[in-house]
């Protein structure tokens, strides 16, 4: 059903805005980490003011081990944790 979601909110996304921080939120809790880093490098690239709570917000828990996620808030000059 959630991946309906997805393809659901891809072809809305093809008539009209869809909020990415929807789409990233949804691919990061199914799991579906490449495509989460996919939207989080676009919301990065814009400065996505949505992206200062990275460290803190509970929907991006299952990506805190992916080193692609420590590399990100280096990037964004925050300071490392473990």
């Amino acid at each position: 059903m959630t991946e309906a979601l997805i393809s659901t909110l891809a072809k809305i996304g093809a008539l009209r805005v869809v909020s990415r921080t929807s789409v990233m939120r949804y691919n990061a809790g199914l799991g579906e980490t490449h495509e989460a880093f996919r939207w989080l490098e676009i919301a990065y690239r814009q400065h996505a003011e949505w992206m200062l709570l990275l460290k803190v917000d509970p929907c991006f828990d299952k990506l805190r081990p992916d080193p692609r996620l420590q590399d990100l808030l280096r990037r964004m000059n925050f300071p490392s944790y473990i």
